[in-house]
């Protein structure tokens, strides 16, 4: 399934059309806008995926390592197009990101977190909801095809 974009830089009008299991990195970006103006597409991590976004290809790469970390918390994963394995070395620690889930902040998922916090109180189903955000297993492994 291609989903259709519309991306604007500057002035410049590109339609794209993205698979989602494309997994865009960070340091692609410089690349990717550097061959979109048309410049000569430097030696970095990164690489450009201009080709992908147009829907010429929907080969980005072979594999991609993802690094999070957040409050303290800490992520490792490497993903191929048939599988991710997630390793979360500090799961004694739950996931928390003050961002997003501070009770004082009045941010929309702010709100929707403290409202799922409440009913959790009372609702077992709502709380393995809010577990399965905050608590992770020190290994996590998916297979991206079939995997809900």
């Amino acid at each position: 399934m291609l989903v259709p974009l519309d991306v604007s830089i500057l002035l410049l009008q590109i339609p794209l059309a993205v698979d989602p299991s494309t997994w865009l990195r960070l340091c692609d970006i410089s690349s990717t806008l550097v061959d979109i103006a048309g410049g000569e597409v430097p030696a970095t991590d990164g690489k450009s995926l201009f080709s992908v976004l147009k829907g010429e290809t929907s080969h980005d790469r072979e594999r991609a390592f993802r690094i999070h970390q957040a409050g303290g918390y800490t992520q490792r994963a490497i993903r191929n197009k048939e599988f991710k394995l997630g390793w979360n070395p500090e799961r004694e620690m739950d996931y928390y990101l003050d961002v997003l889930m501070e009770p004082k902040i009045n941010k929309f998922f702010a709100k929707a977190w403290r409202e799922r916090l409440g009913k959790a109180k009372t609702d077992p189903a709502a709380q393995a909801k809010i577990d399965h955000v905050v608590k992770h297993p020190e290994f996590e492994l998916y297979n991206i095809q079939e995997d809900p």
